[in-house]
């Protein structure tokens, strides 16, 4: 007759965690200790949380290092795996706030958006019978490859790898540095919308210089996103305009706050509107579009990862046939796999093009109305459109348009 096994009890495990996060320029030394613990009759290992936050002063923003230490045992137990005994909360007087960075006058941020404005109208000009290049197509195969062995083990094991290979190419003086540079920026943005308390240094001081290298996709997304309803896919090619001036934003943290960020995407995305710009370009383009680049890496929907890192009003578009013919032609595409050809992202926005010929005249800006080839007068509203040979045509308008599944915001600027 067999015997029943008979079990000891099984003894709970304890993990700590100490970490700094900042919030809204306040900062947090957070301790975490969770005991695990079983239920009878469940093989499950269950854990009790306790937190005590130790804050810089009264002002600290209690709510969001919360719900961000919330995120984190979610992460780490599984949502209803764990309970919460609560927070201890306490203010430590010898880790003052951080100072507000120097010389944030209006005149500053003006500056700034004023710099901004003229990269994009000088970049936009520039792309003028810009077609797609072989130049670099060695580096783009070597990166490719790299990025090709990382691309498995991103969906699984993050996407650090994918950074380390971006960091090495920053330092190419071509235009790859400068997309190695901004796709390593938004894929630590996004990740750390994702996160706020992860920490891609360890240390206070360095992530501090990552989180300011953030602030330039915060920005351009907020333009992009505001743009969007006025200038339809077109919007995006401010990433082509910056990219072939190799603009990199390096005074933006010194010369804007992060709490000003908002008021300068504004006045940016103003000026662009009232500025009459005219443009020709391949309607084959590669049009650069940071959310398909880090789709390709991240195990999340496209649609997701827009809204992410502050693209809400790109993520109607239905952009996953493109994507997964990027992600497999990744190996020889490299860093240029992040690029959509501007011609498929307007048949994607529900519109199509008629041309005779390989260009495209683009016009943006205040004018009200438009004459074709046949000398007939067109009135327009809002007033951007495109010109395909002698057939012109309004651009799309989000704010007016009803397509399925297609939902229009200007959005605000999400927390860095």
């Amino acid at each position: 007759m067999a015997q029943s096994q008979i079990r000891g009890p099984i003894l709970p495990d304890e993990t700590s965690h100490e970490y700094d996060s900042e919030f809204e320029g306040h900062t947090v030394h957070v301790r975490t200790r969770a005991v695990s613990f079983h239920r009878p009759g469940i093989e499950v290992t269950f854990f009790e949380c306790t937190t005590h936050l130790q804050v810089c002063c009264e002002k600290f923003p209690l709510d969001k290092a919360k719900t961000s230490v919330v995120n984190r045992y979610n992460q780490e137990y599984k949502p209803g795996f764990w309970l919460n005994h609560g927070y201890q909360v306490s203010i430590h007087k010898s880790a003052p706030c951080i100072p507000p960075t120097p010389d944030l006058s209006n005149e500053s941020n003006a500056v700034f958006a004023e710099k901004y404005v003229e990269k994009v109208n000088r970049g936009l000009k520039r792309l003028k019978n810009q077609a797609p290049s072989a130049q670099g197509q060695h580096h783009l195969a070597n990166v490719g490859t790299q990025l090709l062995e990382q691309r498995n083990n991103a969906k699984e094991k993050g996407t650090l790898g994918i950074e380390t290979i971006l960091n090495a190419f920053v330092k190419d003086t071509g235009s790859l540095g400068w997309l190695a540079n901004i796709y390593g920026r938004y894929m630590s943005f996004q990740r750390r919308q994702v996160d706020p308390v992860h920490s891609q240094t360890g240390d206070s001081y360095q992530e501090r210089n990552v989180k300011n290298r953030e602030r330039l996709c915060q920005l351009t997304s907020a333009v992009v996103n505001r743009l969007q309803p006025d200038w339809g896919v077109c919007a995006s090619l401010v990433y082509n305009a910056l990219h072939v001036t190799s603009f990199k934003g390096s005074d933006l943290y010194r010369r804007v706050s992060a709490d000003d960020l908002d008021l300068v995407a504004n006045s940016i995305v103003d000026r662009l509107r009232a500025t009459e710009i005219h443009i020709t370009v391949f309607k084959d383009i590669p049009v650069i579009n940071p959310a398909c680049f880090l789709a390709i890496f991240i195990n999340r929907p496209y649609s997701e990862i827009c809204k992410d890192i502050g693209l809400e009003n790109l993520s109607s578009l239905n952009l996953q046939e493109e994507i997964d013919t990027l992600a497999a032609s990744l190996g020889q595409l490299g860093l240029k796999c992040g690029q959509i050809s501007l011609s498929t992202l307007i048949a994607r926005s529900g519109r199509a093009v008629k041309c005779d010929d390989e260009n495209l005249i683009i016009r943006l800006g205040p004018s009200t109305s438009v004459q074709n080839g046949q000398g007939n007068s067109h009135q327009r509203s809002p007033h951007n459109w495109l010109e395909a040979g002698n057939d012109w045509m309004q651009f799309v308008n989000l704010e007016n348009t009803e397509l399925p599944g297609r939902e229009g915001s200007n959005g605000h600027l999400g927390s860095a």
